[in-house]
């Protein structure tokens, strides 16, 4: 099974995609995941990509996310996509390789991005966002597994926040007219809380029964 997730910055496409992506047995594929620890692990077009690109807020181009997620996808038998495709060019490609069985569009209010990513934390083992609406139990400690979370550097200012989410509605919002063509969008309220999110998603993908 392939779902993608679509949202803008904060909208909670990066606690609910791992989840679902536990639920019916898919790897969750965040490409901003993959390029974050390939550029801790000092490989160059990981370091491309931060200094050029992600790093000041921007979106990596296509000949470089396009590839990387192609050759991921071949590895796998389903997956749970968490920032890709952000353009029609890219939805295109991501057609070619594989079938979208779904995609799950989670709105957002940009007055609710900035709050939530004032304060948001990823776990490095197992990927899991945490912000306002889905605090740790435990500072600085993973629900899920107990690992350590890092504050996301991209989230600490505002105008950045401000671009990243100017950047959703202009480029990444015209997906949303892409896959309602296909019959195959669900568009969720993301300004809700976390499990009533989930909740929601499960009945849209008619997993909750």
């Amino acid at each position: 099974m392939i779902v993608v997730f679509l949202s803008p910055p904060g909208g909670g496409k990066g606690t609910q995609a791992p989840r679902l992506a536990r639920q019916i047995g898919a790897e969750h594929l965040s490409t901003g995941v993959i390029f974050r620890s390939m550029y801790e692990a000092n490989d160059p077009l990981g370091i491309k990509a931060h200094d050029e690109y992600w790093g000041k807020g921007q979106l990596c181009p296509d000949g470089i996310t396009i590839p990387l997620v192609e050759k991921k996808l071949a590895e796998l038998e389903g997956a749970v996509l968490d920032g890709f495709p952000r353009n029609i060019a890219q939805a295109e490609a991501l057609d070619r390789m594989v079938k979208v069985d779904a995609v799950v569009s989670l709105s957002i209010t940009e007055q609710t991005a900035l709050e939530r990513l004032g304060y948001r934390a990823e776990c490095k083992a197992c990927n899991i966002t945490y912000g306002l609406a889905n605090k740790p139990l435990n500072k600085g400690e993973c629900n899920s597994c107990h690992g350590q979370l890092n504050m996301r550097n991209d989230d600490a200012d505002a105008a950045i926040i401000r671009q990243r989410f100017e950047q959703y509605e202009t480029k990444t919002k015209l997906l949303l007219e892409y896959y309602r063509k296909n019959g195959n969008l669900h568009e969720i309220d993301g300004n809700q809380d976390p499990e009533r999110v989930y909740v929601d998603i499960l009945r849209a993908l008619r997993l909750d029964a």
